[in-house]
């Protein structure tokens, strides 16, 4: 009985301090970061993957993953693909990695890597919900590297050298200029 109680009280304090470092990383911005964490809305999610379909085997990066609620939702929908997020701000990472251990039947991994150090040459997807800076600075990475064919999405901020083969407005979605705007694009 003991030894229940001690299992216990190190788990409330590993996640303690996991709530600490989140509480750190979104709000104080002690690890040096200037982008805030920001989820994407569940309407956004919902509308990309009614307007993709990948197939069996198939693989989707998520740039900037964040929670995963992106690929959680994905792998519910198309369970038998290959999904990974990237994530480097250990905040939004740990919580994401707390979240998936109550989703086991999920089939997607979240990894604590610059998504700018990855090679991409055999990805047939990219989600990013990133600032425009980032999304400018993975031009020369989609062009360079994504294999032709390949479907990079866009949540709210355009890649503005390219042209989308679909841009979807989101109703009821947050009155800012491309808050609520998916754009789609093929390499």
């Amino acid at each position: 009985m003991i030894l229940a109680w001690i299992i216990y009280l190190c788990f409330l304090l590993f996640l303690t301090f996991l709530m600490f470092l989140l509480f750190l990383e979104l709000f104080l911005d002690v690890f040096g970061k200037k982008v805030p964490y920001v989820r994407s809305e569940t309407k956004s999610i919902q509308i990309v993957l009614e307007n993709i379909n990948p197939e069996q085997g198939q693989i989707l990066y998520d740039f900037g993953a964040g929670d995963g609620k992106f690929l959680n939702q994905l792998t519910k929908k198309f369970p038998n693909i290959k999904a990974v997020g990237f994530e480097k701000s250990p905040g939004p990472y740990l919580y994401a990695k707390l979240l998936k251990l109550f989703r086991p039947n999920r089939k997607y991994k979240i990894l604590f890597k610059n998504f700018y150090k990855i090679d991409i040459s055999k990805v047939d997807y990219v989600y990013c919900f990133l600032y425009p800076h980032y999304m400018k600075n993975l031009i020369s990475k989609f062009e360079s590297e994504l294999k032709p064919g390949a479907i990079v999405i866009s949540n709210t901020f355009p890649i503005k050298q390219w042209a989308p083969i679909k841009t979807i407005s989101i109703k009821n979605s947050k009155p800012t200029s491309n808050w609520g705007k998916i754009f789609i694009y093929q390499r």
